[in-house]
């Protein structure tokens, strides 16, 4: 079979193809495209094993390359979602603290609350008990201006303890 040159123009021309190996059947544009015969070489042995040689590094590398950027972006995407895991756990264990400091907290108020209500209710019993007995030995003392003053500090532990 020949040697053929495509060419899209008269001016501009494609590059040789080798056309010593099998035959393969090539669909070409219909548009502007004109076939011309082309004398037929006969490449030499160490242009080809050179070509040979050539075509398979640039694959290789071609390989690696692009091997090496998908792996970066692996990478990329792998740090991405380690960092977000990490947040997601920060932000869990910090909800989970403040969750269990609010619960320390509440509990905390409501033994205090507890214990003051107690603790007022007893001052509360005592200051009227006291008031009490003023009051009474005031009283068997036939004392007047102690039993005013024993009235007047019953009254406003009264008033004091209605608010």
């Amino acid at each position: 079979m020949p040697r053929q040159e495509l060419t899209r123009t008269n001016e501009e021309k494609m590059v040789d193809l080798d056309v010593t190996g099998p035959a393969v059947d090539v669909e070409l544009p219909a548009e502007g495209a004109v076939i011309t015969e082309v004398a037929a070489e006969t490449p030499t042995q160490e242009t080809t094993e050179k070509i040979r040689v050539e075509e398979v590094e640039e694959p290789k590398k071609e390989l690696e390359d692009y091997s090496k950027n998908v792996q970066q972006r692996i990478n990329k995407l792998t740090a991405r979602l380690r960092e977000a895991e990490r947040r997601e756990q920060t932000a869990t264990d910090y909800a989970q603290n403040v969750q269990k400091e609010n619960l320390t907290l509440k509990n905390r108020n409501t033994a205090l609350d507890g214990n003051y209500i107690i603790e007022f209710a007893n001052r509360i019993t005592t200051e009227t008990q006291a008031a009490k007995a003023a009051l009474k030995q005031a009283t068997e003392n036939d004392d007047v201006d102690q039993q005013v003053e024993s009235h007047k500090n019953w009254r406003v532990l009264r008033l004091k303890h209605r608010t």
